[in-house]
């Protein structure tokens, strides 16, 4: 996994072999909203003009993390960056910056994803969900937004204990008073609301008395009168059984079959794509893969943004064999995209497809 700071690292290091200019990473001793002290810099004066100031860590994790800005001058006797615009709060102590000339980190950010909405396809990011409880006579249920592409869909099948419908309810009990259990018996199992108030929830049952369950965690919705449970044994390994005639559609997972109440789905799918907007986040796709991707979006700009005609023909020169690179790279390593390969996967055959522009992602049947 690689950040997105070491994305940006790795992309500076490349552009100073390209063009040559030193890019900083630095510790302030001070500063303003508009200025910026480093005592240990000692470059002439007027040498970080025109550079771009990112603000990469704060001593509090608060403003200015982030923020960039244009230097307007440097005085070497101070060791004092200026620039424009300002800061919405002032640089201190101990915050560390980055200099770079020519591309800004906003613009190395921008490259990056970029590139990562262009390859996630061939690298995707597989995601299992297991939140969903089923009904026998439900068959549409609502995922998360976040979903790009179903992969498969698995009920998993818990030994269930007990079976019942609650009397009361509290804010982290299930009370029926029907029931004369053993005091704890229940500890450590699941309890599943799958029909009535509170329907849809699971929680993992700390302590029971004869005839109330304590939950470790509080409930969404408190059960009452209505709500229908039952008692699952999630220690042993569930039977698992792929469902077939599985549609996704604008959110909905539709099904053809009949599943038992109060189990739950194991979905498996494949996010959207989430852009990277803070240093901390993470991407599966292979680090040489984005960073040559990423070169070649920024270096194709390189006659605007870089002084003289040699150094815009050699970043020409080298967005090509980044770009040339990247593609070698997706041919050996890619392999095809998820919706090519999972859908076609083992027994499942693809039914009918109309591709990702429409709301209809696919459907599957088994053969």
């Amino acid at each position: 996994m690689a950040t997105r700071k070491q994305l940006r690292q790795a992309i500076d290091a490349h552009l100073r072999l390209i063009h040559g200019s030193p890019t900083a990473t630095r510790t302030a001793t001070g500063g303003s909203t508009s200025t910026l002290v480093d005592t240990a810099r000692s470059e002439a004066d007027d040498y970080w003009n025109n550079a771009w100031l990112f603000i990469s860590d704060t001593s509090d994790g608060a403003a200015p993390i982030g923020e960039e800005a244009l230097v307007t001058d440097f005085v070497a006797a101070t060791d004092t960056l200026s620039f424009e615009p300002a800061m919405t709060a002032a640089v201190g102590a101990g915050d560390t910056y980055e200099l770079r000339r020519y591309f800004s980190a906003a613009g190395i950010h921008e490259a990056i994803n970029a590139a990562i909405a262009e390859t996630q396809a061939f690298f995707p990011p597989i995601t299992t969900d297991e939140t969903t409880v089923v009904q026998t006579d439900i068959y549409e249920y609502t995922l998360s937004s976040t979903i790009d592409d179903i992969l498969r869909v698995d009920l998993l099948e818990h030994d269930v204990k007990v079976r019942g419908t609650a009397t009361a309810g509290g804010t982290s009990t299930l009370t029926d008073s029907d029931k004369s259990w053993t005091t704890n018996e229940w500890a450590s199992y699941e309890v599943s609301i799958y029909d009535g108030t509170g329907a849809g929830q699971y929680r993992t049952i700390q302590s029971n008395t004869a005839t109330a369950l304590t939950v470790s965690v509080a409930w969404t919705t408190e059960p009452d009168e209505t709500s229908k449970y039952l008692i699952k044994d999630v220690s042993e390994t569930p039977d698992i059984a792929r469902l077939s005639q599985v549609r996704y559609t604008d959110n909905v997972l539709s099904i053809a079959e009949t599943l038992e109440d109060g189990q739950r789905l194991r979905v498996t799918y494949s996010p959207l794509v989430t852009e990277m907007d803070d240093d901390a986040d993470e991407t599966a796709i292979p680090k040489v893969l984005l960073v040559d991707m990423a070169l070649y979006r920024l270096l194709s700009l390189a006659p605007v943004v870089l002084p003289g005609d040699d150094a815009a023909r050699k970043a020409q020169a080298v967005a090509r064999e980044c770009w040339q690179r990247a593609e070698q790279y997706l041919r050996r390593h890619g392999g095809r995209k998820a919706t090519r390969s999972w859908w076609n996967r083992g027994s499942t055959r693809r039914a009918t497809w109309w591709g990702s522009s429409s709301p209809t992602i696919g459907t599957r049947e088994e053969l």
